[in-house]
């Protein structure tokens, strides 16, 4: 019987330490990696239902919703916020663009720069749709029941 030994290397038991040689933290960060990702699928698909309709995507939705603020944003400012690479960035706002939701526009303060703003119509949009993207988000959110505001402000610091 081998009791307080790793099984697959025979080597005593250490704190921190599993089977197969990874440390609790490694795993845990495994795991913790895994439930995010499957929690913002989770999430993406429901919002997707809703958004489609409009031709968004969470990540389009996601940049109007950081432009509503009317302050205008460069490429670079907004693929940082978004977590998302450059070019996939530049897509995103060309679709934006395409549809009349957002422009580019020179930034008033720095005529080499461009940034990306709001248009009226996409305030509209996120205006009209605001409700049911905040509806999806409670119904994500009621299974968790009290434990909701608890994870949100978990993983708020978690991303800060």
């Amino acid at each position: 019987m081998t009791t307080g030994s790793d099984v697959e290397t025979g080597t005593p038991d250490t704190p921190g330490t599993r089977t197969g040689g990874g440390t609790d933290t490694e795993t845990s960060l495994r795991s913790l990696s895994a439930l995010l990702s499957r929690a913002e699928r989770y999430t993406s698909r429901r919002l997707d239902a809703v958004l489609v309709r409009h031709d968004l995507t969470p990540d389009r939705w996601r940049t109007l919703d950081l432009l509503s603020d009317g302050h205008g944003r460069t490429m670079s400012e907004l693929a940082e916020r978004l977590l998302v690479p450059g070019p996939t960035m530049t897509k995103i706002v060309d679709r934006l663009t395409d549809a009349a939701l957002v422009y580019r526009a020179v930034d008033e303060r720095d005529r080499r720069r461009v940034v990306v703003r709001i248009s009226d119509a996409g305030q509209e949009t996120l205006a009209a749709l605001q409700w049911r993207v905040d509806e999806v988000e409670r119904e994500v959110l009621a299974d968790l029941d009290d434990d909701a505001p608890a994870l949100l402000e978990l993983l708020a610091r978690l991303g800060s």
